[in-house]
């Protein structure tokens, strides 16, 4: 049996995302899109708390489970081809068709890679689902 000091189970329980779980070895395909190291996630400087706590969450998941370094930019700045942006459907006049509702979303892939949210838990849950993609294919 193992002994551990008072209230060391509280790093365990701390620790959110698994760590290092990026293989290196593989490369994207040619209808895919690699995330790599100092990439920017824009957000509307008016985003809730919602779209905050889960970018936030989705730059410790790259950090720690895919050794990618991260940022958050509130400015209108240019999208680069591996950039995420977080936007509001109603905000941006866009129709989401069938994603329309609570915690829809639709992500694009055109020029960069573009989120666009029924609501701020639609944006949230869109950042849930690239966090799984990644972890199932262990690559970001």
């Amino acid at each position: 049996m193992f002994k551990e000091n008072h209230y060391d189970f509280r790093k365990r329980m701390l620790k959110i995302h698994k760590e290092n779980i990026r293989n290196f070895l593989k490369k994207p395909s040619e209808n895919q899109i690699e995330l790599k190291d100092g990439l920017t996630i824009h957000i509307k400087k008016s985003a809730g708390e919602v779209i905050k706590t889960s970018v936030y969450d989705f730059l410790d998941f790259l950090d720690v489970s895919m050794n990618i370094s991260a940022r958050i930019s509130k400015n209108n700045e240019e999208l680069n081809p591996t950039d995420i942006s977080i936007t509001i459907a109603d905000e941006e006049g866009y129709d989401l068709g069938e994603a329309k509702g609570y915690k829809g979303f639709k992500i694009i892939t055109d020029d960069a890679i573009k989120i666009i949210a029924h609501d701020e838990r639609g944006a949230a849950s869109a950042l849930y689902f690239l966090e799984d993609m990644m972890t199932f294919a262990s690559a970001p």
